[in-house]
């Protein structure tokens, strides 16, 4: 099963991936994590994940080849809704996917206390892009504003689901 983290810096990407491996080798499964940090694997990404699933191992992915798609969009395209919402439907369409992607969401507040990278325009252009990756993907949002231990409930009950249908 492949799993895919993806949300603005400070939304909780490492912290939740992190648990996702813990959880998964806890119930004895093989795991590989991806922490791909500022973009350095995403591009691999595709090539490697048919590589663990046939070893039937479970992929954890911190970013993926998604978040090349929050940072290089033109702002220029934001400004006409349905023309970067196409051109994001497209690209997505091109890629392999995942079995289950979380959207992490945290407030500017939040992200700005957990890492202080983002400007407020910064952090408004990336969450529109990631709102369109997440909704073109399907992605299960999550609110990461919450307290820690409920987020991490909430995601393990989607992974412990989504692995129950996978399974069968």
């Amino acid at each position: 099963m492949n799993i895919c983290l993806i949300g603005v810096d400070g939304a909780g990407k490492t912290t939740h991936g992190r648990n996702i491996q813990q959880y998964l080798k806890s119930k004895g499964i093989q795991v590989k994590y991806f922490h791909s940090g500022r973009f350095r694997y995403s591009l691999l990404i595709p090539l490697l994940l048919p590589y663990y699933n046939l070893r039937r191992w479970d992929v954890v992915c911190d970013r993926s080849y998604y978040d090349y798609i929050a940072e290089f969009i033109p702002v220029s395209l934001l400004k006409h809704e349905g023309v970067s919402a196409l051109l994001i439907n497209i690209i997505l369409a091109a890629l392999p996917g995942f079995e289950i992607t979380f959207f992490l969401k945290a407030s500017f507040d939040t992200v700005s206390q957990r890492k202080g990278e983002l400007t407020a325009d910064q952090y408004k252009r990336k969450m529109r892009i990631y709102k369109i990756i997440a909704q073109s993907l399907k992605c299960v949002s999550i609110d990461t504003d919450d307290e820690l231990d409920m987020v991490r409930r909430r995601i393990l009950l989607c992974v412990e689901e989504v692995r129950s249908r996978h399974s069968e």
